[in-house]
């Protein structure tokens, strides 16, 4: 019981300081009267930190993202390159690498942009207990982008996944900021 309050509590927390990131760029927008035009939108290159928790374990990443095609009629297909670090609730430690497919429609608006996406993932991770497992979580799920700023973004993901070749699957929620380049 006392694992779910404390994961609850982190998972509050970060919600919590990320709603606060978004507030203080939406008041600095206001006091400026700045909105940005859809048109001047960065969205080449990309990188992303990010926090993931599941029922399996929890941990921070970061995302380099590229387009793989331009977004004509606000469609989205973008590539990411991952690599994070894992802490079981069990007590090992994981490392992972791997790459995410993402497809979705752009929505544009007055002072912002919306994505809401599908994906798919396949990750390769090296499981560090004393005997040093390897496999692959293959998964998908989906999200939302909230593209607030040119060249900033905020996201957050549902998803699931299985680990192979444990046969274990799980579901996981990801919670991040995106800077375009």
């Amino acid at each position: 019981m006392k694992r779910k309050i404390n994961k609850f509590a982190m998972m509050f927390c970060g919600l919590f300081l990320v709603s606060e990131g978004f507030n203080l760029f939406a008041e600095k927008a206001n006091e400026e009267k700045s909105y940005f035009a859809t048109e001047d939108v960065h969205r080449g290159l990309s990188i992303s930190g990010l926090w993931e928790s599941d029922s399996l374990k929890a941990g921070g990443g970061f995302e380099l993202g590229i387009p793989l095609s331009k977004e004509k009629r606000n469609f989205v297909c973008r590539d990411y390159f991952t690599a994070s670090g894992y802490g079981w609730y069990a007590g090992l430690s994981e490392i992972s690498v791997g790459n995410k497919l993402q497809l979705g429609n752009r929505i544009n608006s007055e002072n912002f942009i919306v994505i809401p996406y599908g994906f798919v993932q396949v990750n390769a991770s090296i499981l560090l207990s004393a005997e040093k497992e390897f496999g692959f979580w293959i998964g998908g799920g989906g999200g939302f982008e909230f593209q607030f700023h040119p060249t900033s973004s905020f996201f957050i993901e549902y998803g699931g996944r299985g680990l192979i070749p444990k046969a274990t699957g799980t579901s996981f929620l990801t919670i991040g900021y995106r800077q375009y380049l």
